[in-house]
């Protein structure tokens, strides 16, 4: 079972990661490791906003974490 989410009117898609991946493990989303450490957030963050076709996926937390322009998805192993 994964944890999806739509994203929110003018919410980068680097908050929205954090937020989604703060839900599905019930964490804090300062107990997160800084999702910069793991890809370029200004790179994701402009990526998804100005090519709405697109898919990034990477993994976050121990999570695979996909992007698209419409939400995000996260699933465990």
């Amino acid at each position: 079972m994964g944890e999806d989410a739509t994203l929110e009117t003018d919410e980068p898609a680097s908050h929205a990661v954090i937020r989604v991946v703060a839900a599905y493990t019930n964490r804090p989303p300062i107990d997160l490791k800084p999702l910069h450490d793991v890809i370029d957030v200004d790179a994701l963050d402009a990526l998804v906003s100005h090519a709405g076709d697109c898919v990034v996926r990477f993994r976050y937390e121990g999570l695979r974490v996909v992007v698209t322009g419409d939400g995000i998805a996260v699933t465990g192993e």
